[in-house]
């Protein structure tokens, strides 16, 4: 594996650019949306799944399909089970008496995550998994015990991370890990660092983050033709992830402050530039880029950082909004994260409904069909099973 840096090259007034960009938030004008439910495992079967009282929506593909799963914490402990969702219907995935939980989906319908056992109540003994046609397949990892599958793109390549040596999970070494065919790559190479796979487009062009002993920081990665390019970062700013990249190659995560405080950053072409925030000194993540170029993930309201709240947002361009802003006026939903985009303009946000604090998850369905980039027949929306809400 080759390891190449993109030059750092300091313009003139750069950080002048970064700082007005998150002082002076340009707030997008985007269309409004329908907000639909989808079916979940609550009332399915003999109900063996209604304490499972909340659902979180990993992802949407250009069908519809949903994948998500739904889990319940107490003192007693914990159950994670997933599941996908369409036309009405929930299907649960993962072996019986085991908690399941999903990352990533394509268009296919393939669905990654991973398992562990029940009894595991924080998941640590967490194993890659693959659903393929409802069959749950293991993935093999690097070496280690524990690993997490994270992103799948249309030809079946499948990224996340693995420890590479067998053991406890606290006192082991991950690795970047892409699954393609029969193969399990290591895309940390010889490095005796941490690195993660976070995302992976059509094109198998992978990105992620990697430990620098140089900056005491996780560094943002893309890796392609067994090479891995660490991405540059805004000067003063010390680390950060690559979470999503779109077929055109434009990669959107986060940079870091030292103390922690977490900025929109996007790469196109190998230059970094800072997305807007909502407010100045806010925080904002990025999670998922589509191939219309818009983003999704959370922000934070205040100055005072992500304990202080979150809100869904969408980046379209240069702009940011704050997706519960375009919630149609009869909706009593607030929603707190965007976790998946689709080429349709369809959107999985987590949040909650009638100000119950239970965490919930729904479709955002572009109203406006330009900002959607399909027709009307294009977009398949899956029937609604709970409660529609419509401007």
């Amino acid at each position: 594996m080759r390891v190449s840096i993109i030059p750092r090259v300091l313009f003139v007034g750069l950080l002048v650019v970064v700082m007005s960009s998150l002082r002076s938030p340009h707030v997008a004008s985007a269309g409004k949306y329908t907000v639909t439910g989808f079916a979940t495992l609550f009332g399915t079967e003999d109900g063996q799944f209604d304490f499972l009282d909340r659902t979180v929506a990993q992802g949407i593909n250009s069908s519809g399909l949903v994948a998500a799963h739904s889990y319940m914490q107490s003192d007693n402990g914990s159950w994670f089970v997933a599941f996908t969702s369409q036309d009405g219907a929930a299907e649960r995935l993962g072996p019986e008496d085991a908690n399941s939980v999903v990352t990533d989906l394509n268009d296919v319908g393939d669905v990654v995550g991973y398992i562990a056992p029940r009894d595991d109540e924080y998941r640590r003994a967490k194993r890659p998994v693959l659903w393929k046609d409802g069959k749950l397949i293991e993935l093999r990892t690097l070496g280690g015990d524990i690993g997490t599958a994270e992103a799948i793109n249309s030809a079946g390549d499948i990224v996340g991370s693995t420890t590479i040596v067998p053991g406890d999970a606290a006192s082991q070494t991950d690795h970047a890990a892409l699954w393609r065919g029969d193969d399990v790559i290591d895309l940390g190479g010889d490095s005796e660092y941490d690195s993660q796979a976070y995302g992976i487009n059509d094109n198998g062009d992978v990105v992620g983050s990697q430990f620098s002993a140089e900056s005491l920081n996780n560094v943002p990665f893309v890796w392609n033709d067994d090479e891995m390019t660490f991405l540059e970062l805004p000067d003063q700013l010390m680390g950060g992830d690559a979470i999503s990249i779109n077929d055109d190659s434009t990669i959107v995560g986060s940079a870091r402050t030292e103390g922690g405080n977490q900025y929109p950053a996007r790469w196109i072409d190998g230059e970094v530039e800072l997305l807007p925030t909502l407010i100045d000194g806010g925080e904002a993540r990025p999670l998922k880029i589509n191939n219309a170029g818009q983003i999704v993930g959370y922000a934070t309201l205040t100055d005072e950082g992500p304990a202080a709240g979150l809100t869904a947002v969408l980046w379209e361009g240069d702009s940011v909004i704050d997706l519960n802003s375009l919630m149609p006026e009869s909706s009593d939903i607030k929603l707190t994260i965007a976790q998946d985009i689709n080429d349709a303009g369809q959107i999985v946000a987590g949040g909650n409904a009638g100000g119950g604090g239970e965490t919930r998850s729904f479709i955002l369905n572009p109203v406006d069909q330009s900002a959607a980039r399909v027709t009307t027949d294009s977009v398949r929306v899956p029937a609604a099973t709970l409660r529609t809400w419509a401007s």
